[in-house]
């Protein structure tokens, strides 16, 4: 009788795990769907308010970034940039809800 009610335990939470996992998304490579934040259950207005900050709070460092490498690393012994480097640019961010873009 035990031994019924384990099997018929462990076939349920396998049903379960099995149809939970098909349910789900997961972005393919390269191809992430977008969503509206509304859909999404985000506040547009605090959603912009906090893009908005971060764009006015960007890095003021220097742009050219063998300068902000040398800079950040001038109190440490024998520091020296071995390769090239690149002009670092502007501010970039992603918002993600459940696999999905919400804002960029």
């Amino acid at each position: 009788m035990n031994y019924n009610k384990i099997v018929i335990s462990i076939l349920l939470i396998l049903g379960i795990n099995s149809s939970w996992a098909q349910s789900g998304y997961f972005p393919q490579k390269n191809r992430w769907e977008e969503k509206s934040p509304e859909k999404n259950g985000f506040n547009v207005a605090k959603l912009n308010s906090a893009i908005e900050f971060a764009k006015s709070n960007e890095y003021s460092g220097a742009v050219d970034l063998e300068i902000a490498i040398l800079a950040g690393f001038a109190r440490e012994p024998y520091h020296a940039v071995v390769g090239p480097t690149k002009e670092r640019g502007g501010p970039a961010g992603v918002v993600i809800k459940d696999g999905y873009i919400v804002a960029k």
